[in-house]
């Protein structure tokens, strides 16, 4: 099953399944997902199922583009996990990709993991695997120093992305910041991204009002492919580009 998800400040606040050929996204009450923001255009993207269980995100000659993991694109094969941006707004595409075989009610034991045969074969689901395989890749290229960290920065002046490629980025008011975090209490600095060969850490500061994932966090967390980032009124998206 494959399904949008809208996120907004970091939390999931919808999900909507792709449940027929074509979904579209737009300003416009008649779309698929409504987005009511004036950066959005009336119809803005759409996507499409194709035959073979892909999907195809196209952009409908849209005022301020779409973008697919930071990238503008006109059109473009979605991936599992790819996070899509409309103007200020953050979708992520999830398509779990599994083809469904009907089985016999599992046995008490077999619901438990015990089976009695030491030759059968056990049933994976390979959306487990794909995104272990995934994370495996992206913490081998992070040791190999082969990916591409990136951060899409959404603020009030729109959205760019960074190439996290030095060793410390800071976020705050004070002047020299890479992304700069303004308001009338921000602290000079409210958080910094550190870059080591084992990957990349936020460490937030006082005051600076860190959250991951919609969580409130006081202490240096890893950064992980996708997280969803939040430092005061700045939204962002941390990723993994492979070579």
């Amino acid at each position: 099953m494959a399904y949008i998800q809208v996120i907004f400040q970091g939390a999931v606040k919808e999900e909507i399944p792709i449940n027929k050929s074509v979904i579209t996204i737009g300003r416009s009450s008649d779309n698929d997902i409504c987005i009511e923001n004036q950066g959005v255009s009336g119809h803005h993207a759409r996507i499409v199922q194709e035959g073979n269980g892909q999907f195809l995100i196209e952009d409908r000659q849209s005022t301020n583009g779409t973008y697919v993991n930071g990238d503008q694109i006109t059109q473009q094969m979605l991936q599992h996990n790819d996070v899509i941006a409309i103007f200020k707004h953050t979708l992520k595409f999830i398509n779990m990709g599994i083809n469904k075989i009907e089985e016999a009610p599992l046995t008490s034991k077999e619901a438990n993991g015990v089976i009695d045969d030491p030759d059968a074969t056990v049933m994976v689901d390979t959306s487990q695997i794909e995104g272990l395989l995934h994370k495996h890749q992206v913490d081998a290229a992070i040791k190999q120093g082969k990916g591409n960290a990136k951060l899409v920065v959404m603020d009030s002046n729109g959205q760019r992305t960074l190439t996290l490629e030095g060793v410390k980025y800071t976020i705050g008011k004070q002047k020299g910041s890479h992304i700069l975090a303004k308001g009338w209490f921000a602290p000079a600095t409210s958080a910094v991204i550190h870059h080591t060969q084992n990957g990349y850490t936020l460490t937030p500061h006082k005051r600076g009002k860190v959250k991951i994932n919609g969580k409130n966090i006081g202490e240096p967390v890893r950064l992980e492919d996708g997280d969803q980032i939040i430092v005061r009124n700045i939204s962002m998206q941390f990723y993994i580009a492979l070579n």
